[in-house]
């Protein structure tokens, strides 16, 4: 008899219902029985678990470690919604078990499946030990359950749900666990009930005296452009600059929801009643205001409502010097944090420092040109003004990020001059200050686009860690995730994004991006026909979409729609090639050759599309020669499936060493 103890994540998955489902139809209730372990051995086993065995309607399965186990839950309760007619109960726990002729036993395996009756469908549920091996893990997030008491186990174990988009949280009276049941004993009960209810009406009728009902709600916060009542619009963009800055305070709260500036700006001189505001949002508060400037003196009017009836929780003016612009926005906050009952960890009002208020005037005219629309004319007078105010103040770390935002934007895809100017700004800017999320997501392209893909990971994670609310910096991780390939992570930060920023192109964007890599083209169009002018980008993964879902006659239209002479003969090609038209995908595939050899991407993808993958490979080879910034994505898209399994391509994945 061979026996061995180990560490290892223990899995448990029940079928809800099916106790009922057995006394009503005994037939089917064993089909389901077979469905669940044919669908469940292969994930799990994908996923370097074992499945030990099936327990009634249960199955108990161990992992080396918890990332795992918890991928595995996550994939099992995705694929049992794709698969419907049941739903699963996940539970999971880390501890010490022995292996015995192919069974494991001890008090892991216990609590593993005490932990899973705590469930309820679709959930995946686990110990305080699973939730310390994943707390450095940016792939999970997870919510506590609190304290539970188990049946033969001695101590209280807290007990966490993953909390990731689409995976619901048990409520506490929900629970209906196998709790630890406490002897009765044959005392008078009545003497203690009625001092029990004294207790707690008295309890109660202080709770809700003393704490504000809005400390019990939904926190949760859109900052309005705040209106410029100076009588000249050359001072609109200070009035806004404001908004912006507030936004940017409120979102390093840890317990504030902030909607991010694109969307909250949607309703910028629009006569909307805040009730609908506050709708089309999904906040429970506003902040609008009125800024008054003349030279060096301003007058700022705020105050905090509440979305549902419009009602004023706080307002306040304020008296002041331009030179006192960053303790007027640390007044407002407080005074916002105040009212909402949100922690504040740290004033951070002053990372501005002692910055010279000419050189912060500067940065905001800046900044309201680089908001307007992203074209050449903005771009250019949002440069001329961060120029401005560097030039006023080189420590100001701000102006330097925006000036790097700002030419990346001129370098496009190919500009490698503008890309060196965009590299210098953007470290000039983490140097200065490397404590801002921006700072430190602008530096994870700037890598990313050199193919540093270690380097990009480690500054992509740490503006994570520095700004987690911050819809520019969630966006961001989106896109670097996506180029790494991490789907799954890549979807659950866009989606945070998309919700921090609901009208915010670039988020809607990244979005689609994250969808169509991960294979989800099904979402990818839904989200794409909602928001068409997005992103000219995007366009390109609509075409391809469409190939994958097999709706050529739309791909056929769209193909017709298309203005780009270069891209439109790569979709004629493709369409060709896949609707066995040959001879024309080869004639169209040499004309876009032969007027268009600068575009080696589409190029590659035509190759691809071929089947031929020798000559996609060249046309990759020969773009990251070039330091063509697409690659990127082409080493993920799924048009190259089948020239992933070239070995050139393999070669060259590995010089990439791009992190798992």
């Amino acid at each position: 008899m061979t026996q061995s103890r180990q560490l290892a994540a223990i899995m448990f998955t029940d079928i809800v219902g099916y106790t009922s489902l057995m006394a009503a139809d005994e037939q089917k209730a064993f089909e389901l029985l077979g469905r669940n372990r044919t669908f469940q051995k292969p994930i799990i086993e994908q996923h370097g678990g074992v499945l030990i065995k099936e327990i009634g309607d249960g199955i108990m399965a161990s992992f080396p470690t918890v990332s795992d186990a918890l991928n595995a839950a996550m994939r099992i309760q995705q694929e049992c919604k794709n698969l419907g007619g049941f739903s699963l109960r996940i539970g999971i726990h880390y501890g010490e078990i022995i292996f015995e002729n192919n069974d494991i036993f001890g008090d892991a395996v216990n609590i593993a499946s005490r932990i899973q009756t705590l469930g309820v469908h679709g959930a995946v549920v686990f110990s305080k030990k699973v939730n310390d091996e994943i707390a450095n893990k940016s792939a999970f997030r997870t919510s506590s359950l609190g304290s539970f008491e188990f049946k033969n186990v001695k101590n209280s174990i807290e007990v966490f749900a993953l909390s990731n988009e689409g995976f619901p949280v048990p409520k506490r009276s929900e629970i209906e666990g196998s709790r630890k049941k406490v002897e009765k004993k044959k005392i008078p009960v009545f003497p203690f009930v009625i001092l029990g209810i004294i207790i707690i009406a008295f309890f109660a009728y202080k709770y809700f005296q003393l704490v504000p009902k809005v400390a019990q709600e939904d926190k949760s916060i859109a900052v309005l452009p705040f209106v410029n009542m100076s009588g000249d619009p050359q001072q609109e963009y200070f009035s806004d600059g404001l908004s912006e800055e507030l936004i940017n305070v409120f979102t390093k709260l840890p317990d504030l929801k902030v909607i991010g500036r694109t969307s909250s700006f949607a309703f910028k001189g629009k006569n909307e009643d805040l009730r609908t505001i506050g709708e089309k949002l999904n906040v429970t508060y506003l902040l609008e205001g009125s800024v008054r400037k003349s030279n060096n003196i301003i007058r700022i009017t705020a105050q905090l409502i509440k979305a549902i009836d419009g009602s004023h929780l706080w307002s306040e003016t304020y008296d002041k010097k331009m030179d006192d612009i960053f303790e007027v926005q640390d007044q407002i906050s407080k005074s916002v944090t105040e009212a909402l009952k949100v922690t504040i960890l740290n004033n951070d009002n002053s990372r501005f420092g002692k910055i010279n208020p000419d050189a912060y005037n500067d940065f905001l005219q800046g900044r309201f040109y680089y908001e307007k629309t992203d074209d050449k004319e903005n771009n250019e007078r949002a440069m001329n003004w961060f120029n401005e105010s560097i030039k006023k103040d080189s420590s100001f770390a701000m102006p330097w990020t925006y000036l790097a935002m700002c030419y990346l934007r001129k370098a496009g895809r190919t500009d490698q001059s503008e890309f060196q100017e965009a590299k210098q700004a953007a470290l000039k800017a983490f140097d200065l200050d490397s404590t801002l999320g921006i700072t430190a997501a602008n530096v994870a392209e700037i890598l990313e686009n050199e193919y540093d893909f270690r380097g990009s990971l480690k500054k992509i994670e740490m503006a994570l860690k520095l700004e987690p609310e911050n819809p520019y910096v969630l966006r961001n991780v989106a896109r670097a995730y996506t180029v790494l390939g991490r789907r799954e992570e890549s979807i659950v930060y866009a989606k945070k994004a998309l919700e921090k920023d609901p009208i915010q192109n670039t988020a809607i964007s990244y979005a689609c991006l994250a969808y169509y890599y991960a294979e989800r083209f099904n979402d990818f169009i839904t989200l794409y026909k909602q928001n068409k002018d997005i992103d000219q980008y995007r366009d390109f993964q609509y075409f391809h979409s469409l190939i994958f879902t097999n709706n050529i006659l739309e791909a056929q239209k769209n193909t017709e729609q298309t203005t780009d002479p270069a891209f439109k003969l790569y979709q004629l090609t493709v369409i060709n090639i896949k609707t066995g038209k040959k001879s024309e995908a080869d004639k169209s595939l040499v004309q876009l050759i032969e007027k268009f050899p600068k575009r080696g991407d589409l190029i590659a993808f035509a190759y691809a599309w071929k089947g031929e993958s020798d000559k996609a490979m060249d046309y990759i080879e020969r773009g990251y020669k070039n330091k063509s910034r697409v690659i990127r994505y082409l080493i993920v898209d799924p048009v190259f499936k089948e020239v992933k399994n070239n070995i050139r391509f393999k070669n060259f994945l590995q010089k990439l060493d791009i992190p798992k």
